[in-house]
């Protein structure tokens, strides 16, 4: 490892603090401009003062009373101070589960860790200049992924519960893991779940909570966005199918995402015994279902996929993939890229280009079924052949 690729690491890392910087001095500057917090610190005055926590169908209501709980100490700072407290400890979240991340899981050198970091900069800060809780559920997984594979059950199963508490989603993801470590993740994950839900009830009035536990399943239940504008709606595999003026009914899709979140369980199990090096896998095609097929996919949920679509790139510049998943690969990330460059235009509300994110999550698991039945050693073979077609 020469000391340019460790330069080139570090200077990586000093480009994502100024972007941090930068999120967290305009979140200070605008605190109500581009701004998810002012809703969770609603939701944090709320819980402190004993009311409803889901009087509308929007805003916080996806969020469990354990988490207005913890957004409780946001509401007693100032907006501007609030702002920058929040935006400073979700940064800190991400960044270090990011880094956890990669130290495991990104075994190159340090040019092309550099270059994975680099590229979740652009697909990631858009979360953390809103203000956006998926940060935190980002850090969640990542952590959790991170301690699966060093073993470290009882860590994977509390951060995996911290990131179910903020969105219920991740426990589609979960579930995969589960399939991969019943005896280790299972039990563990159930008394870190059931142990963050029996939190509140030790915090507030127990006929307070359990009456707000019973409002937030129904606001989940109520939360219909179907048949809402496409630029306002989820973007997701339903929105595909309305631009595409297919006439199926939205019982029959939901039908749909279930069976795919089967099959993928299927698949799961039966290369489960590839061991630890599946695990990446495993977390992007969890990914890939929670985005385009999930029960509540916005703009910013894409998030969830960025780490793994940006390994795959640096595998696909290594050769450590089939030379036809390139293109394949290639689309899935210039999609998410182009999503971004368009996001402070009026293009955003255009819905023939939200439909980017949604087609490149889909190439992304073009990629993935079949790469996960490749054998171990694939990679390495891959390699030398393109080192050889090179010379």
């Amino acid at each position: 490892m020469s000391q340019h690729d460790t330069s080139r690491l570090r200077k990586a890392w000093i480009i994502w603090f100024i972007v941090v910087g930068i999120c967290v001095v305009r979140g200070a500057l605008q605190p109500m401009k581009s701004n998810c917090f002012p809703c969770y610190q609603q939701g944090g005055q709320n819980w402190a003062h004993g009311n409803d926590l889901y009087a509308a169908v929007a805003d916080t209501c996806r969020y469990s009373p354990i988490v207005h709980a913890g957004f409780a100490p946001f509401s007693m700072l100032p907006n501007s101070v609030a702002a920058t407290v929040w935006r400073l400890f979700e940064s800190v979240l991400l960044l270090g589960a990011l880094a956890y991340w990669m130290r495991v899981f990104v075994p190159f050198d340090d040019r092309e860790r550099s270059r994975v970091l680099l590229l979740t900069i652009p697909l990631m800060m858009g979360n953390l200049n809103a203000g956006q809780s998926n940060a935190i559920m980002m850090a969640g997984l990542l952590c959790g992924i991170a301690a699966l594979r060093q073993e470290r059950f009882r860590l994977a199963a509390i951060a995996f519960a911290v990131a179910c508490a903020l969105k219920i989603y991740p426990l589609a993801l979960v579930g995969l893991f589960v399939i991969v470590q019943p005896r280790h993740l299972g039990p563990r994950f159930l008394i870190a779940a059931f142990g963050l839900m029996l939190l509140p009830f030790l915090l507030k009035d127990p006929e307070y909570v359990a009456r707000q536990y019973g409002r937030w399943v129904d606001n989940l239940v109520d939360d219909d966005r179907s048949n809402w504008p496409l630029v306002n709606g989820f973007r997701d595999t339903w929105m595909l199918l309305r631009m595409t003026g297919l006439p199926i009914n939205f019982t029959a899709y939901r039908i749909f995402t279930l069976m795919a979140g089967v099959a993928m369980a299927c698949l799961v199990f039966v290369h489960r015994g590839q061991g630890d090096r599946m695990l990446e896998q495993v977390f992007a095609l969890g990914c890939c279902w929670m985005t385009v097929f999930g029960p509540a996919t916005e703009g910013h949920t894409y998030i969830l996929l960025v780490p793994s679509l940006a390994l795959l790139t640096v595998q696909a510049m290594r050769g450590d993939v089939p030379a036809w998943m390139n293109k394949w690969i290639y689309f899935a990330i210039g999609s998410f890229m182009i999503m971004i460059m368009i996001q402070a235009t009026p293009l955003i509300h255009v819905p023939a280009f939200l439909v980017s994110m949604p087609l490149g999550t889909l190439a992304t698991l073009r990629v993935l079924v079949p790469l996960m039945a490749q054998p171990a050693e694939q990679p390495e073979l891959l390699r030398m052949e393109a080192q050889c077609a090179h010379s």
